[in-house]
């Protein structure tokens, strides 16, 4: 079905609940009422048309795919009459990740009553979005961390080692945690993992520490697996491949350093100005470990001497959860203790109230 036709079939049964909840939900009802669904799904395809025949054709139906378009569609729907919001959506669709975060983002604020305006100009500089609540602005850079530079160009080695230990290993789950900067990773030691035997332990090999078992998909790389004491997120790209009637999977992750972290943050900061309230926020969704993993190198990127133009760090992600199920935010507010400015007490609130986790978005 292209995508005309699914505009029209959508707009159809969403007028008819039954049917909608039948066809599209596959009999499970959305926990969000009829109007609130049928204003999101109608405000998605008015700003971005496309996505739904791009969920749909790799997700077909059924409520968690209904749960990511309502999502979509209720964050287009919050933000769509802001100043400057169609410049951020043709972002979006160009497909630059950051910007669906900069609307993501408003989109919470203004569910907590913050007043939000988008690209606000600043000294010369365009901020992603600014936030106020009475008196004063508070200005907001909005990252994604995958889709830095320096994340991309890991996660490409992590990609290409994950290939080779496919097809030097097949038929077996092979996991294998760098303990070196990918680059460094040598081919040699691909051609050692592939002689030892398949033993459910982990050895050092090279560069890195590996398990490799028969193929067992509901096995998962893990950091209590292998013995990682040091708080920080980890990098992964895994992958399956189907090869004669084999199943062969290899997983490769690297822990996120403070270094890898701190130039993340750091790229950001130089946008802030000095005589300005500011808050970095950064959305950690898709990354191991989210939140709980990078909380910590935010409190050592926050230092007496440096980084003092952030006044904090909002971390936030989503994920599915509840009966019936939706998609869901959780976030924690950091502030900087050494922050030239610091945030408001009422901004500072009203960014914990963001959080949907059942009390983990603290101060």
């Amino acid at each position: 079905m292209n995508e005309q036709a699914l505009r029209v079939d959508l707009l159809n049964e969403i007028e008819s609940w039954e049917r909608f909840v039948s066809e599209w939900c596959l009999g499970a009802s959305p926990r969000d009422p009829q109007s609130v669904v049928r204003d999101a799904l109608q405000a998605l395809l008015r700003n971005i048309p496309e996505y739904l025949e791009r969920i749909q054709a790799e997700s077909g139906r059924g409520l968690a795919v209904v749960s990511s378009l309502v999502h979509a569609g209720k964050v287009l729907f919050a933000v769509e009459k802001l100043a400057g919001f169609h410049k951020v959506v043709k972002r979006v669709r160009g497909g630059e990740k950051p910007a669906w975060a900069e609307l993501e983002f408003a989109a919470r604020c203004i569910g907590v009553g913050l007043h939000v305006v988008l690209e606000p100009p600043l000294n010369g500089k365009v901020l992603d979005c600014s936030i106020s609540l009475g008196d004063g602005v508070t200005y907001v850079e909005v990252i994604c961390p995958t889709a830095s530079q320096s994340m991309r160009e890991a996660l490409q080695r992590l990609r290409g080692i994950s290939a080779e230990l496919i097809a030097a290993c097949p038929g077996t789950r092979t996991e294998l945690l760098l303990t070196d900067d990918p680059a460094l990773w040598r081919p040699e030691s691909v051609m050692a993992i592939k002689a030892f035997s398949m033993v459910d332990e982990v050895i050092q090999i090279g560069q890195g520490l590996v398990r490799k078992i028969p193929f067992d998909p509901l096995s998962a790389l893990t950091k209590e697996r292998f013995q990682v004491s040091r708080p920080g997120p980890l990098l992964i790209w895994g992958q399956v491949e189907l090869d004669a009637g084999h199943f062969t999977a290899a997983e490769v992750a690297i822990q996120i350093d403070d270094d890898r972290a701190h130039r993340i943050f750091s790229a950001e900061h130089h946008q802030f100005h000095r005589e300005a309230t500011n808050v970095l926020v950064v959305d950690v969704t898709g990354v191991h470990d989210g939140i709980r993993g990078w909380e910590p190198l935010v409190h050592r990127w926050f230092q007496p001497t440096r980084n003092r133009r952030v006044g904090g760090i909002l971390l936030w992600t989503t994920f599915r959860a509840g009966n019936p199920m939706s998609v869901m935010w959780e976030s924690i507010f950091i502030p900087n203790p050494y922050a030239l400015f610091q945030i408001s007490q009422d901004i500072q609130a009203r960014l914990a109230a963001m959080d949907e986790s059942e009390g983990r978005g603290r101060i």
